[in-house]
């Protein structure tokens, strides 16, 4: 008898996707309307062309709450979390995605730390993968920004052992402010350190 292939979604997960969170996607007064150059839908944008052949089965994890001084419960002008809005984008933009791979959004945070932190955890607490398991993590933001998230990796324990972490580079214009902020946010980690992330 011959032995059919198992479905893709029958398949371990061996690869997550965390396109990182930046601005919003949709209008707060309109969510149908999507807004003109939105960073956080450029990340999309570019870890969908870097994994659209990819053979793997892969799980995109999505964890940005609905504001930074409320991340997990609606604020005033803040309805829907920053997690859900990219689920949706996803969903309009790229639906072979929804048959291909998982999706899985909560928002459970706010700031980039967090949503690394977050988006290890819960894809493990959804039983995608394992911490002993071998995956690769892929992050996904702009060059500038990318280097705090390689810090992040390589100062704070939030990466299990056996996974791999590969970066995808999304490339949009940025301003001297946003360039500013990213050079004077390194410059803590560095200089001072975030211990209290990781207790947290």
């Amino acid at each position: 008898m011959e032995m059919q292939r198992p479905l893709k979604a029958e398949r371990p997960v061996d690869t997550i996707l965390v396109p990182l969170a930046n601005d919003y996607i949709y209008s707060w007064l309109d969510p149908e309307n999507i807004l003109e150059k939105r960073i956080t839908a450029a990340r999309i944008d570019a870890i969908w062309r870097a994994h659209r052949f990819n053979r793997s089965y892969c799980a995109v994890v999505l964890t940005a709450g609905y504001c930074a001084a409320s991340p997990t419960q609606p604020a005033r002008w803040y309805k829907v979390p920053l997690a859900y809005q990219m689920k949706k984008y996803i969903w309009d933009y790229y639906p072979n995605w929804i048959s291909q791979y998982r999706i899985i959004a909560a928002p459970t945070c706010w700031g980039t730390f967090y949503e690394m932190r977050e988006a290890v955890k819960l894809a493990i607490n959804s039983r995608l993968v394992t911490a002993e398991q071998k995956v690769r993590i892929v992050f996904c933001s702009d060059a500038i920004h990318l280097k705090r998230v390689r810090l992040y990796v390589e100062m704070y324990d939030i990466i299990p052992e056996n996974w791999v972490v590969e970066y995808v580079t999304a490339n949009y214009p940025v301003s001297r402010r946003y360039r500013a902020r990213e050079f004077a946010a390194r410059t803590v980690i560095k200089t001072i350190g975030q211990t209290s992330l990781q207790k947290e």
